[in-house]
């Protein structure tokens, strides 16, 4: 009888055991997640998917007229009335914060027609047969860039990538039209190319929702003409 009792009681432990661990494992789990998600969210991550076009001449393309007044200081810094300089960033100051970037990108991103955003700022880098051109805009709001991988000026891969302050899990990008044109068949380092881009992408944004995920789905233009200085 009392080795019955024993024996029972032993099971009785080991089940307890067994139960406690199990709901420790699952609170676990769920922590994990929960950090994961957040962590995913901080990061920001954007999904995105390779698309090749072929690349146009036009020996017509030409820039609007110059502004003079068409440029602005780094997205960070504002100069107040009195003219001092502040770095938003809580950085300290150095001359390139309070150098006037000259804007020599045209291009704009529309939904439905209308302007949100003007992607102004334009540099180039060329590696072997591939040059890297790259079209952005940087604010408070908001950083959006357009990234063009070209080969031997024939063949073109664009990427576009934004980053916008609310939270959520991840951005896919699907381009569904491209156009890029430029004035000549070759450049070399140091030359300015000129360009023009016609596309549009669709953009989802995922979030998760009280467990459930939302998505929300936005069709972009990026469209204008640009010039820039292979490095």
């Amino acid at each position: 009888m009392k080795g019955t009792i024993i024996a029972i009681t032993i099971i009785s432990i080991s089940v307890f055991i067994l139960k406690v661990g199990a709901e420790a494992l699952s609170d676990a789990k769920k922590e994990h997640s929960k950090k994961k998600r957040a962590k995913t969210w901080n990061n920001q991550i954007a999904v995105f998917f390779v698309d090749w076009g072929n690349v146009n001449i036009n020996e017509n393309l030409a820039l609007p007229k110059k502004d003079i007044t068409d440029w602005s200081y780094p997205w960070y810094m504002i100069k107040h009335k009195d003219g001092h300089f502040e770095n938003t960033l809580g950085d300290k100051i150095k001359a390139k914060d309070t150098t006037k970037i000259h804007h020599q990108s045209y291009c704009y991103s529309l939904v439905d027609d209308d302007t949100i955003s003007r992607l102004k700022f334009s540099k180039a880098q060329q590696i072997r047969e591939k040059v890297f051109i790259k079209l952005y805009d940087q604010s408070a709001s908001n950083h959006e860039s357009l990234t063009l991988e070209m080969i031997d000026f024939k063949k073109f891969n664009p990427t576009y990538k934004i980053n916008y302050v609310f939270p959520y899990d991840s951005i896919g990008i699907k381009f569904l039209r491209k156009e890029l044109e430029i004035k000549e068949e070759i450049y070399q380092k140091g030359g300015t190319l000129i360009g023009r881009i016609d596309l549009e992408l669709e953009q989802k944004i995922y979030k998760e929702v009280n467990d459930n995920q939302k998505v929300t789905t936005t069709i972009k233009r990026l469209e204008g003409i640009f010039e820039v200085e292979i490095e």
